[in-house]
């Protein structure tokens, strides 16, 4: 295990102290205890953190859900539900899983889709709305499977 040679000086205006030569594990052990620190004195930035942290867990989630998907559904990977959609596009639908007590739904999802793929005749919206309606599910479970597992994962703040 490599040796940092470096100093951690850490002011909250109620102590100092320094970590010094320490290895790299106890040394990230030692930053997460002073972000710890800090959110109990600074609710908002704990509170700023804590949202980045999820948006992180998320976005991790939606790549590692997209692959699953991906594997089983190719032909929806061919008609736009791609990598790119669900990174970029349906991000405003999936980012309900941030709100408390919310959860995107899969029609809201097909829509967005539908609006991605180009204007259309209200039936044929409607047909590809209804025909995507149970894929935009399996891939909501995905994510929630993999959202779920990536927040109940080691983080960082775990190991305080």
């Amino acid at each position: 295990m490599a040796t940092l040679n470096s100093f951690l000086l850490v002011d909250q205006n109620v102590e100092q102290y320094m970590v010094s030569d320490v290895s790299s594990q106890s040394f990230v052990t030692e930053i997460a205890k002073s972000i710890a620190k800090s959110m109990v004195t600074m609710p908002l930035v704990g509170t700023r953190l804590q949202n980045w942290l999820q948006t992180m867990a998320l976005q991790q989630a939606v790549q590692r859900a997209y692959v699953n998907f991906s594997t089983q559904h190719p032909h929806w990977v061919s008609t736009l539900f791609d990598e790119h959609f669900v990174t970029n596009s349906a991000w405003s639908v999936i980012k309900l899983y941030l709100q408390p007590g919310d959860s995107p739904k899969p029609m809201e999802l097909a829509i967005v889709w539908d609006r991605q793929i180009g204007p259309a005749s209200m039936a044929v919206r409607v047909r590809r709305i209804t025909e995507l309606t149970p894929i935009a599910a399996n891939f909501l479970a995905y994510l929630e499977a993999e959202f779920d597992a990536v927040i109940t994962g080691p983080f960082l703040w775990k190991t305080c």
